[in-house]
């Protein structure tokens, strides 16, 4: 059975930013960052900032989509480099992934780079350095759910080989056997039952 490392990951992806997420809105929120990836997925979608509530809402699902992308592909780029150290691996693979698509975005959408704050870039580093987190902490847990999914079905055929089904032949063999037993059961009862009454008639 080959493990599905895409959907591991995926799904792992699309964990790690239902927590990474929220934390850069609030880290915005209170002022320590001005830009955060929900608004280069913006300017992916609309070549701008987006405006309007719903604006944000579909850029917002956008990203957890690429989140979860960005999962499948730490999931096969693990099993490239070994998953040794897993956690520290996502700790670093999130802002690594964050500035590699903040910088696609502005070098082909927007064209130049923009100026951000050193409290942007810090805060920016420590929502995806949660993100890496979750990321490789949910793929590590679906992993190993998945290896016990292995080895109980390897198991299960081991134990189904030890103990081979009855075939149709040895089934009828058996069924004949237990009808003569029952036969010659009957028998040996009433001809017990038949030497009582002789030996009373007799008496």
């Amino acid at each position: 059975m080959v493990r599905d490392r895409f959907t591991n990951g995926f799904i792992s992806g699309i964990v790690g930013s239902l927590i990474g997420v929220p934390i850069s809105f609030i880290l915005q929120a209170l002022g320590f960052a001005e830009v955060q990836a929900v608004d280069f997925t913006a300017k992916l979608l609309y070549g701008r900032p987006a405006m309007m509530t719903s604006e944000i809402v579909w850029a917002t699902i956008i990203g957890i989509g690429f989140a979860g992308i960005f999962g499948a592909l730490f999931a096969y780029l693990i099993l490239a480099i070994d998953s040794k150290y897993l956690y520290l691996k996502g700790l670093l693979y999130g802002p690594i992934v964050f500035y590699l698509w903040y910088s696609f975005v502005l070098l082909t959408i927007v064209g130049q780079v923009e100026v951000i704050t050193l409290t942007t870039s810090i805060a920016n580093t420590v929502a995806n350095m949660i993100y890496g987190l979750v990321l490789a902490v949910a793929y590590n847990y679906l992993d190993e759910k998945e290896l016990i999914g292995e080895d109980k079905a390897l198991e299960t055929e081991k134990v189904k080989i030890k103990k081979p089904l009855i075939t149709s032949k040895k089934y009828t063999l058996l069924s004949e056997q237990t009808k003569e037993l029952h036969h010659h059961r009957k028998t040996n009862i009433f001809g017990k039952a038949a030497n009582k009454l002789l030996r009373r008639k007799k008496i």
